[in-house]
Protein backbone atom coordinates (compact mmCIF):
# COMPACT_ATOMS: atom_id res chain seq x y z
CA UNK A 1 0.00 0.00 0.00
CA UNK A 2 1.25 3.51 -0.80
CA UNK A 3 0.00 6.58 1.03
CA UNK A 4 0.48 10.15 -0.17
CA UNK A 5 1.72 12.74 2.34
CA UNK A 6 3.77 15.91 2.16
CA UNK A 7 6.55 14.26 4.19
CA UNK A 8 7.41 11.24 6.31
CA UNK A 9 6.90 13.27 9.49
CA UNK A 10 3.44 14.24 8.27
CA UNK A 11 2.62 10.57 7.71
CA UNK A 12 3.73 9.69 11.22
CA UNK A 13 1.60 12.47 12.69
CA UNK A 14 -1.51 11.52 10.75
CA UNK A 15 -1.24 7.78 11.37
CA UNK A 16 -0.34 8.27 15.05
CA UNK A 17 2.42 5.66 15.15
CA UNK A 18 6.13 5.59 14.45
CA UNK A 19 7.06 4.29 11.02
CA UNK A 20 9.56 1.45 11.24
CA UNK A 21 10.74 1.95 7.70
CA UNK A 22 9.64 4.21 4.90
CA UNK A 23 11.00 5.90 1.83
CA UNK A 24 9.89 8.29 -0.87
CA UNK A 25 9.20 6.22 -3.95
CA UNK A 26 11.27 7.25 -7.03
CA UNK A 27 8.03 7.09 -9.03
CA UNK A 28 7.19 10.43 -7.42
CA UNK A 29 9.08 12.00 -10.33
CA UNK A 30 6.45 10.65 -12.70
CA UNK A 31 3.41 11.78 -10.78
CA UNK A 32 4.99 14.89 -9.22
CA UNK A 33 3.35 14.09 -5.88
CA UNK A 34 4.87 12.78 -2.62
CA UNK A 35 4.45 9.08 -2.00
CA UNK A 36 5.55 7.28 1.15
CA UNK A 37 5.86 3.49 1.22
CA UNK A 38 5.34 1.96 4.65
CA UNK A 39 6.78 -1.24 6.14
CA UNK A 40 5.50 -2.76 9.38
CA UNK A 41 7.18 -5.09 11.86
CA UNK A 42 6.29 -6.46 15.29
CA UNK A 43 3.28 -8.54 14.20
CA UNK A 44 2.74 -12.10 15.47
CA UNK A 45 5.00 -14.19 13.24
CA UNK A 46 3.53 -17.42 14.63
CA UNK A 47 0.27 -16.78 12.79
CA UNK A 48 -0.42 -18.16 9.29
CA UNK A 49 0.48 -15.75 6.49
CA UNK A 50 -3.17 -15.31 5.49
CA UNK A 51 -4.10 -14.27 9.03
CA UNK A 52 -1.26 -11.76 9.12
CA UNK A 53 -2.31 -10.28 5.78
CA UNK A 54 -5.93 -9.98 6.92
CA UNK A 55 -4.88 -8.25 10.14
CA UNK A 56 -2.68 -5.75 8.32
CA UNK A 57 -5.35 -5.05 5.70
CA UNK A 58 -7.87 -4.37 8.47
CA UNK A 59 -5.39 -1.99 10.14
CA UNK A 60 -4.70 0.01 7.00
CA UNK A 61 -8.33 0.13 5.90
CA UNK A 62 -8.62 2.86 8.52
CA UNK A 63 -5.92 4.81 6.69
CA UNK A 64 -8.00 4.68 3.49
CA UNK A 65 -10.65 6.67 5.32
CA UNK A 66 -8.29 9.66 5.18
CA UNK A 67 -8.94 9.90 1.43
CA UNK A 68 -9.94 13.45 0.54
CA UNK A 69 -9.51 14.84 4.05
CA UNK A 70 -7.90 18.23 4.61
CA UNK A 71 -4.27 18.17 5.74
CA UNK A 72 -2.81 21.62 6.32
CA UNK A 73 -4.77 23.23 3.50
CA UNK A 74 -4.56 20.46 0.92
CA UNK A 75 -6.46 17.23 0.37
CA UNK A 76 -4.68 13.97 1.09
CA UNK A 77 -4.97 11.17 -1.45
CA UNK A 78 -4.77 7.61 -0.12
CA UNK A 79 -4.53 4.89 -2.75
CA UNK A 80 -3.81 1.18 -2.79
CA UNK A 81 -0.98 0.47 -5.18
CA UNK A 82 -1.92 -2.43 -7.47
CA UNK A 83 0.44 -5.39 -7.54
CA UNK A 84 2.55 -5.77 -10.64
CA UNK A 85 1.71 -8.58 -13.01
CA UNK A 86 4.24 -11.05 -14.36
CA UNK A 87 4.79 -9.13 -17.59
CA UNK A 88 5.66 -5.92 -15.74
CA UNK A 89 7.87 -7.87 -13.36
CA UNK A 90 9.74 -9.42 -16.29
CA UNK A 91 10.15 -6.01 -17.92
CA UNK A 92 11.50 -4.53 -14.66
CA UNK A 93 13.94 -7.41 -14.19
CA UNK A 94 15.18 -7.26 -17.80
CA UNK A 95 15.62 -3.47 -17.66
CA UNK A 96 17.53 -3.51 -14.38
CA UNK A 97 19.74 -6.40 -15.47
CA UNK A 98 20.54 -4.60 -18.73
CA UNK A 99 21.55 -1.46 -16.86
CA UNK A 100 23.41 -3.35 -14.16
CA UNK A 101 25.71 -5.24 -16.51
CA UNK A 102 26.16 -2.57 -19.17
CA UNK A 103 29.85 -2.64 -20.16
CA UNK A 104 30.17 1.13 -20.23
CA UNK A 105 29.83 1.21 -16.44
CA UNK A 106 32.52 -1.39 -15.79
CA UNK A 107 35.35 0.93 -14.66
CA UNK A 108 34.74 4.26 -12.99
CA UNK A 109 35.41 6.88 -10.34
CA UNK A 110 33.22 9.15 -8.23
CA UNK A 111 34.02 12.86 -8.33
CA UNK A 112 33.00 15.50 -5.78
CA UNK A 113 33.62 19.23 -5.73
CA UNK A 114 32.73 20.23 -9.28
CA UNK A 115 31.01 23.56 -9.97
CA UNK A 116 27.38 22.80 -9.16
CA UNK A 117 26.21 26.17 -10.49
CA UNK A 118 26.93 25.11 -14.07
CA UNK A 119 24.37 23.41 -16.35
CA UNK A 120 24.69 19.64 -16.71
CA UNK A 121 26.22 19.80 -20.18
CA UNK A 122 28.90 22.24 -19.02
CA UNK A 123 29.74 20.09 -15.98
CA UNK A 124 30.05 16.98 -18.13
CA UNK A 125 32.26 18.80 -20.65
CA UNK A 126 34.55 20.00 -17.85
CA UNK A 127 34.80 16.48 -16.41
CA UNK A 128 35.50 14.91 -19.79
CA UNK A 129 38.20 17.48 -20.43
CA UNK A 130 39.69 17.00 -16.96
CA UNK A 131 39.74 13.18 -17.01
CA UNK A 132 40.29 12.42 -20.69
CA UNK A 133 44.03 12.14 -20.06
CA UNK A 134 43.33 9.07 -17.90
CA UNK A 135 41.78 7.08 -20.72
CA UNK A 136 38.81 6.80 -23.04
CA UNK A 137 35.63 7.91 -21.27
CA UNK A 138 32.45 5.94 -21.94
CA UNK A 139 29.96 7.91 -19.86
CA UNK A 140 29.53 10.68 -17.29
CA UNK A 141 26.58 10.63 -14.87
CA UNK A 142 25.59 13.49 -12.56
CA UNK A 143 23.84 13.14 -9.22
CA UNK A 144 22.54 16.57 -8.31
CA UNK A 145 21.08 15.36 -5.00
CA UNK A 146 24.51 14.61 -3.51
CA UNK A 147 26.60 16.66 -5.96
CA UNK A 148 28.44 13.56 -7.11
CA UNK A 149 29.58 12.75 -10.63
CA UNK A 150 30.47 9.32 -11.97
CA UNK A 151 33.08 9.12 -14.71
CA UNK A 152 33.44 5.77 -16.51
CA UNK A 153 36.29 4.45 -18.66
CA UNK A 154 36.92 1.67 -21.15
CA UNK A 155 40.03 0.36 -19.34
CA UNK A 156 40.72 -0.57 -15.72
CA UNK A 157 44.07 1.25 -15.53
CA UNK A 158 42.24 4.54 -16.17
CA UNK A 159 40.80 4.28 -12.66
CA UNK A 160 44.26 4.43 -11.11
CA UNK A 161 45.21 7.41 -13.23
CA UNK A 162 41.98 9.19 -12.31
CA UNK A 163 42.59 8.63 -8.60
CA UNK A 164 45.87 10.52 -8.92
CA UNK A 165 43.82 13.60 -9.84
CA UNK A 166 42.35 13.67 -6.34
CA UNK A 167 42.87 17.18 -4.95
CA UNK A 168 43.63 18.69 -8.35
CA UNK A 169 41.61 21.35 -10.18
CA UNK A 170 39.04 20.29 -12.76
CA UNK A 171 37.07 23.06 -14.43
CA UNK A 172 38.53 25.57 -12.01
CA UNK A 173 37.43 23.65 -8.91
CA UNK A 174 39.40 21.39 -6.56
CA UNK A 175 37.86 17.93 -6.76
CA UNK A 176 37.93 14.77 -4.66
CA UNK A 177 38.16 11.49 -6.54
CA UNK A 178 37.27 8.02 -5.24
CA UNK A 179 36.72 4.61 -6.79
CA UNK A 180 33.09 4.11 -7.76
CA UNK A 181 31.23 0.96 -6.79
CA UNK A 182 30.86 -1.10 -9.97
CA UNK A 183 29.59 -4.58 -10.79
CA UNK A 184 33.22 -5.63 -11.07
CA UNK A 185 34.23 -4.26 -7.68
CA UNK A 186 31.07 -5.28 -5.79
CA UNK A 187 31.02 -8.73 -4.26
CA UNK A 188 28.24 -11.01 -5.38
CA UNK A 189 26.07 -13.15 -3.14
CA UNK A 190 27.49 -16.27 -1.53
CA UNK A 191 25.62 -19.55 -1.30
CA UNK A 192 25.43 -21.28 2.05
CA UNK A 193 25.48 -25.02 2.64
CA UNK A 194 21.69 -25.02 2.77
CA UNK A 195 21.60 -23.50 -0.71
CA UNK A 196 20.24 -20.11 0.30
CA UNK A 197 21.88 -17.02 -1.16
CA UNK A 198 23.06 -14.28 1.20
CA UNK A 199 24.78 -10.98 0.57
CA UNK A 200 28.12 -10.36 2.26
CA UNK A 201 29.96 -7.03 1.96
CA UNK A 202 27.81 -6.20 -1.05
CA UNK A 203 27.28 -2.70 -2.39
CA UNK A 204 24.84 -1.69 -5.11
CA UNK A 205 26.75 -0.42 -8.17
CA UNK A 206 26.81 3.37 -8.16
CA UNK A 207 25.33 3.77 -11.63
CA UNK A 208 22.29 1.65 -10.67
CA UNK A 209 21.50 4.10 -7.87
CA UNK A 210 22.14 7.11 -10.10
CA UNK A 211 19.83 5.76 -12.82
CA UNK A 212 17.09 4.52 -10.46
CA UNK A 213 14.69 7.38 -11.14
CA UNK A 214 15.15 7.12 -14.89
CA UNK A 215 14.51 3.38 -14.74
CA UNK A 216 11.39 3.90 -12.63
CA UNK A 217 10.07 6.36 -15.19
CA UNK A 218 10.51 3.71 -17.90
CA UNK A 219 8.72 1.14 -15.76
CA UNK A 220 5.86 3.53 -15.03
CA UNK A 221 5.59 4.38 -18.74
CA UNK A 222 5.40 0.64 -19.50
CA UNK A 223 2.60 0.25 -16.94
CA UNK A 224 0.76 3.29 -18.34
CA UNK A 225 0.85 1.80 -21.84
CA UNK A 226 -0.79 -1.30 -20.45
CA UNK A 227 -3.44 0.69 -18.57
CA UNK A 228 -2.23 -0.34 -15.12
CA UNK A 229 -1.93 3.21 -13.76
Amino acid sequence: MAMYFSSISEAEERLKFKLVECDVDPAVEVYNKPRVRISVEGYDTSLPEDDINKALVKLFEKALQLEGSDVGGWNVAVKVTPEEDEETDRYRHALLEQVRYDEKYKFGVAVYGYDTSLPDDDVKSALVKGFSSCGDITCVLLGREDNKALVYFTQEDAEGKALKLNGSEVGGRKVSVFLAATVRSCRSSSTTASGSGRMFNYCVPAHCIMLAKENNKKIMAFKKERGMV
